[in-house]
């Protein structure tokens, strides 16, 4: 809860899926929330410039992923906030981000280590009844948090139910992480390069030719309809399929 710390610096991100141009309910209730905890939105922002944040096959756009600050961060230290739109993004959200000014004596840095993680497309039936399994052992003995679950207030603030049911959801989450692990096979390392076999012959091409339209697309304006806006939605589908297929190919191979 944001009111435990009162004397923090707080920034709340992610997809919320909240529009907040739209007076729906949730819309409502993440500004009742923001208002209850004393935090602001940075998409209304001064310093924020959002076209979107999400698109259904770029042909619809919202704005339903946010950042979330505390108070004296959206008063004096909200730089801008901005999207980034990558043909080579094949989600179907866009990276939001945000440049905040603090004065920050020191800040620690340690390596990004990467870790990797159960491969679901190279399980087979065993491996799924295996992590099944697994999962009904190390789920057997979690316990209900009946109080929290049958609370029928949608704006409880009851600390008890809130830590019941974030120790209910992280003991959760640890059994299918320790099953999958325990389970499911790994992917192979990729080589030296990282490079994914057939991607020059077979990814590049539609790549540069996405390229080429979403440069075109965006120096028209970004239009939603016509023929640029089409031949860009096009262009970009077969450059991300161009991308599955290889990787497909690559867990096919590596089997």
């Amino acid at each position: 809860m944001v009111s435990q710390h009162p004397n923090s610096h707080v920034i709340l991100g992610g997809d919320f899926s909240v529009y907040l141009l739209r007076n729906w309910s949730n819309t409502r209730l993440l500004n009742d929330y923001c208002r209850q905890n004393g935090v602001f939105p940075v998409f209304r922002h001064e310093h924020s410039t959002i076209d979107y944040t999400h698109h259904f096959n770029m042909k619809y756009f919202n704005n339903i992923d946010h950042f979330i600050v505390s108070e004296q961060l959206y008063q004096a230290s909200i730089l801008k906030q901005f999207v980034l739109h990558n043909v080579d993004n094949i989600s179907d959200h866009d990276p939001l981000c945000i440049h905040v000014a603090l004065d920050v004596a020191h800040i620690g840095f340690c390596q990004r280590g990467t870790r990797p993680s159960p491969s679901w497309v190279k399980a087979t039936d065993m491996h799924i009844a295996a992590y099944k399994e697994t999962l009904r052992t190390w789920l057997k003995d979690t316990v209900l948090p009946y109080s929290a679950i049958l609370c029928k207030d949608v704006c409880c603030t009851d600390i008890e139910h809130i830590d019941s049911i974030n120790v209910y959801a992280s003991q959760i989450s640890a059994a299918c992480l320790s099953s999958a692990n325990d389970t499911i096979p790994f992917p192979r390392c990729c080589g030296t390069r990282g490079c994914i076999p057939g991607w020059t012959e077979f990814v590049d091409p539609p790549r540069n030719n996405s390229l080429f339209w979403h440069r075109m697309w965006v120096d028209c304006g970004r239009p939603r309809n016509g023929i640029v806006a089409k031949v860009m939605r096009k262009t970009r589908a077969q450059y991300h399929d161009a991308i599955r297929k290889a990787r497909r190919e690559e867990d096919n191979n590596s089997q």
